[in-house]
């Protein structure tokens, strides 16, 4: 007979194997409309939702927006408040219970048909609906917007030289709290594509576009770190793995179209809404605000807040690389002057 550490160690070594088959997703959303996560990340292929042929009846990685907030429902979330979950409706019934969705016709109508937002499915797929799929197997899908004791890495933020050149420095900001990373992250619509935060330092990091693909090769577990993604459009999960949609897609900003094809930055531009603030009798607009911050009250550079027409209409500067473009403000009882 197995003694009990034989047994933890056949019990892992299943675990993993689970987890190296089922960690490949790749997932698409389009805002007030649907997210669909995937298998492979080719829309020809039968590999729709989250199902695997030794799966089972499960919920798939089917989500629509309903009205009147348009929040995201459907998923593995509806099972706790409704008790049934979007699944991809077969003629082979992996769900002995499966109900064909009739409000989701919308979805997955011929996509040739002027109007119709069809949604990142094999053509003529059809949508679901299950309870038994409530008791399936779920899979981590990734995009995670909230991590504790996780660091996410590599991608980081750089800044623009002036000249237009990358700099070598890395866009950080002292903050002082997750939440404010979380945020500043989230401001900066069409540029980021995660965040990280040093709750001892206090420092706020920021990721590119490009830290949405792959996202389980691109993060380690270390205490004190908070980290998050907000990826908007897709993003994959296994190591290594490149998105499905490309850079324009990833830094497209809410109600605008893709570009022609110029290739889009994945840093700060030095031109545009990035500017060199003229200055007030030979005053830096932009100085940093130097604040104790962190765990362990250092002193740093906590930049200003940027100047906005209404949140901020008094501020300065207005250049993005030094200073806040979130709308939260320093917390004078927790961020003091050094």
């Amino acid at each position: 007979m197995m003694n009990l550490f034989q047994a933890s160690l056949v019990l892992l070594s299943l675990f993993t194997v689970i987890l190296a088959q089922n960690d490949e997703f790749y997932c698409e959303r389009k805002a007030d409309q649907w997210q669909v996560c995937r298998t492979c990340n080719d829309s020809k292929q039968d590999c729709d939702g989250t199902s695997q042929s030794t799966d089972g009846c499960r919920c798939d990685g089917i989500r629509l927006a309903q009205r009147p907030d348009y929040k995201f429902k459907g998923g593995w979330e509806n099972c706790e408040t409704n008790g049934w979950c979007y699944i991809k409706y077969r003629e082979n019934k992996v769900c002995s219970d499966q109900k064909w969705a009739g409000e989701t016709e919308r979805f997955t109508t011929d996509k040739t048909i002027k109007g119709r937002p069809y949604i990142w499915m094999k053509q003529g797929a059809e949508i679901g609906k299950s309870k038994e799929a409530c008791n399936g197997k779920q899979y981590n899908t990734g995009n995670e917007a909230i991590l504790e004791g996780v660091k996410i890495t590599g991608d980081r933020l750089r800044n623009i030289e002036l000249n237009g050149t990358l700099a070598l420095e890395e866009l950080t900001f002292y903050l002082d709290t997750s939440d404010d990373c979380q945020e500043e992250c989230s401001s900066r619509i069409g540029v980021w594509g995660a965040w990280s935060y040093d709750n001892f330092e206090g420092v706020c990091y920021l990721h590119t576009v490009d830290s949405c693909c792959g996202q389980f090769g691109k993060r380690e577990t270390i205490s004190g770190f908070t980290s998050g993604y907000v990826c908007r459009h897709c993003w994959s999960t296994k190591t290594k793995t490149d998105c499905h949609c490309s850079v324009q897609q990833r830094t497209q900003m809410p109600g605008t179209r893709h570009s022609s094809g110029a290739k889009q930055p994945l840093h700060n531009s030095a031109t545009g809404v990035l500017r060199v603030d003229e200055t007030e009798i030979g005053t830096d607009l932009c100085a940093c605000q130097y604040r104790k911050v962190g765990r362990r009250k250092r002193c740093r550079c906590a930049q200003p807040q940027c100047k906005d027409s209404f949140f901020n209409p008094t501020g300065k500067c207005q250049d993005p690389r030094r200073c806040r473009t979130s709308r939260r403000v320093f917390n004078p009882d927790k961020i003091t002057p050094c």
